[in-house]
């Protein structure tokens, strides 16, 4: 391809020295060899100017100054030579660069001022680039909180005017040394600030773009509990409840219990109650540690006594059978220091009972299979004792 500029009509003036011939008259003509390279970074095509005067005479000595819009020239600064000519090279720009032509201009340098530029055009083959992708992206919650996952979606990012979705690729900063990819993506922050988040989405011919916003990320506050055991005190060999009250920030949960009974025991939990028998009176120190949604913890402690229940019993025969006579004995139970047994309640686990202040009473079971037999001893003191136990009557001969 050349480009021929026709005689220029300025008055004439004497070039100054080492200026080079003027403007005046002057045709310029570029050509390039080829006109068409690959989008490489590494082809190049030869430029070459030819400079004449108002006469078609070669003009050498012209000095001329050579730039190009996209991609590299191999010269900044040419002189014509003997045959009115000059060349240079020029290097095609590398993939992704955005434009779709090369515009290589040579400007005279004279005395007249007017340095018009000349230009020839060089296309670039591949992919259509006229401009890079613009980058943009959303994110929620917009108020996140430290140990909340924030979905990032780079969906609304256009390329040549259109969304470009799963046509360009996309890779994250998310401002606290964290990277990721993909068109949409997640990400906890564990330290309440503000992050710089950078998302770049390149096009199939590697262009790219870059969007940054920032993300104030606040802190959650973290839980309290409180803990009770029912019935306090608790009983010997009798189950004791533990019900943790855990109070999250505002819109969150508690999502697990670990317990530590005092006895060398644990457990965890989704629940906030747990039933635990201690087999031994004593003093123990309980807690739990609650967990909420964000991974944060909190933790109490409750001490308490175990005591004697007091109250114990026998039955015989020990291998009752149907419609045998079962005779419970109570004589073995004991109240709590400076306290007397004023009352034995029967629970024989059939939908029968009885109660009196003996401590001896019978009774007959008419089913075969096996029954909870419970006995509640009333203290002087108002207090009260429980046991239980398994009476397993067979089926009579």
């Amino acid at each position: 391809m050349s480009v021929a500029f026709p005689a220029c009509t300025l008055e004439n003036q004497s070039a100054p020295p080492f200026s080079g011939p003027s403007e005046f008259a002057l045709a310029i003509a570029l050509s390039a060899s080829p006109d068409q390279l690959p989008r490489d970074g590494i082809s190049q095509s030869v430029i070459t100017v030819t400079v004449r005067d108002a006469s078609g005479a070669p003009v050498a000595g012209q000095r001329l100054s050579v730039s190009s819009s996209i991609g590299t020239v191999s010269e900044r600064n040419i002189v014509t030579g003997n045959e009115g000519r000059a060349t240079f090279a020029f290097v095609a720009p590398a993939s992704g660069s955005v434009g779709n032509a090369a515009v290589i201009s040579v400007v005279p340098v004279g005395s007249d001022g007017t340095n018009a530029p000349r230009t020839v055009l060089i296309q670039l083959t591949g992919g259509s680039n006229r401009t890079a992708p613009s980058a943009d992206f959303d994110f929620l919650p917009t108020d996140p909180e430290t140990g909340v996952a924030v979905r990032f979606d780079a969906s609304t990012t256009t390329d040549e005017n259109a969304t470009c979705l799963d046509a360009c690729t996309y890779t994250w900063n998310f401002g606290d040394g964290s990277t990721g990819t993909g068109r949409a993506v997640s990400h906890t922050y564990t330290s309440a600030r503000t992050y710089t988040v950078t998302l770049t989405a390149t096009d199939s011919t590697g262009s790219a773009g870059t969007k940054a916003k920032g993300v104030t990320v606040g802190a959650v506050a973290a839980p309290s509990v409180t803990l009770v055991v029912a019935p306090n005190p608790p009983l010997e060999d009798h189950p004791a409840t533990f019900t943790a009250t855990g109070t999250p920030a505002s819109g969150h949960t508690i999502v697990g219990y670990a317990w530590t009974f005092g006895d060398g025991t644990t457990q965890s939990t989704t629940s906030r109650s747990v039933s635990k028998t201690y087999s031994s009176p004593g003093t123990y120190v309980a807690s739990v540690t609650v967990t909420d949604d964000t991974g944060q913890t909190a933790a109490t402690s409750l001490s308490f006594t175990i005591v004697s229940s007091g109250a114990r019993f026998t039955f015989s025969p020990t291998d009752p059978k149907v419609n045998d006579t079962v005779r419970f004995d109570a004589a073995s139970s004991t109240g709590p220091a400076g306290a007397t047994i004023t009352n034995y309640e029967w629970d024989f686990g059939d939908g029968n009972s009885t109660e009196s202040s003996e401590a001896t009473t019978s009774h007959s079971y008419t089913a075969a299979r096996t029954y909870v037999a419970r006995l509640t001893v009333t203290y002087s003191n108002g207090g009260t004792g429980t046991t239980t136990q398994e009476v397993e009557i067979a089926a009579a001969d």
